[in-house]
């Protein structure tokens, strides 16, 4: 196996899926011109040899830390999104006329006691995960997955827009009154709205969410996370053949229980 490329990888079971990651080197997605300077900072080591000006560095240093921000996000809410059992997919409008719509901090400060206070006058197990977007003048909303509440008793079609109430979205009151308007559909597929729900983090909004001091997603203390089964290191030879979906930071494969325990080769990992 002498001089194939190493990698490492992980398998972990999410809810009722299962997941086998392999991450690629560092090399293959930092810029070669910064691939000394990023590894010797991630090994906090001095830098040296620096050959570009300084505010050239501090732009390339700005942007790698962004994309692997973005990279864990987009894994920490799928994999939340698989681990838990969500009701519901929602979007949260903020109505000027009750809050500030462009301070993202407070809002989610004021977010949070709304829904401890409701969770304990209502005595239900209310979690969430939302993703903030700014709209272009700057103003704020969010989307996000929700569970524990109930049609009839939480939320109900009213104070939706028309076209929203035909296409059978509900509306929570209580947020409404505080906040603004919200439109909440039932999740029949909970794999795909997990997956569908990243398409809210991207560069530009975590660039726009970090200048304001955000985070790229909020969610509830407590909720289920994935259990890993396996994390170790493989040669590239080892993986020829494996289907696998890929991109510049890894591969993977996602599959449900009776696929993971007639697969092959991922049970000689786990037996390893």
């Amino acid at each position: 196996m002498y001089g194939q490329t190493v990698k490492a990888f992980t398998v972990k079971k999410y809810g009722d899926m299962y997941r086998f990651c392999v991450y690629n080197p560092i090399e293959k997605y930092i810029p070669s011109e910064v691939d000394n300077l990023y590894l010797q900072e991630i090994n906090f080591r001095p830098w040296e040899g620096v050959s570009f000006a300084d505010d050239e560095y501090f732009e390339i240093k700005k942007n790698i830390k962004l994309e692997c921000n973005l990279v864990r996000a987009k894994s920490r809410v799928i994999e939340l999104g698989l681990c838990n059992d969500w009701d519901w997919f929602g979007t949260f409008t903020i109505d000027k006329k009750k809050y500030d719509r462009y301070d993202l901090k407070n809002y989610y400060k004021a977010f949070s006691n709304f829904i401890r206070n409701y969770r304990t006058r209502s005595g239900k197990d209310i979690k969430y995960l939302i993703i903030p977007e700014m709209h272009q003048d700057g103003a704020w909303h969010a989307h996000g997955l929700i569970k524990g509440l109930a049609i009839g008793e939480d939320l109900k079609s009213d104070g939706l827009p028309c076209k929203l109430q035909k296409m059978g979205f509900y509306n929570w009151l209580p947020y409404m009154a505080r906040f603004g308007w919200c439109s909440f559909s039932p999740i029949k597929l909970k794999e795909r709205v997990a997956f569908y729900i990243t398409k809210y983090l991207y560069k530009g909004m975590a660039e726009r969410i970090n200048d304001y001091d955000g985070h790229l997603f909020y969610a509830s203390k407590g909720l289920n996370s994935a259990e890993v089964l396996q994390r170790g290191e493989l040669y590239q030879g080892d993986l020829r053949g494996y289907p696998m979906i890929s991109n510049d930071w890894c591969s993977w494969v996602t599959m449900d229980r009776q696929d993971f325990e007639n697969d092959i080769f991922l049970q000689k990992i786990l037996n390893q």
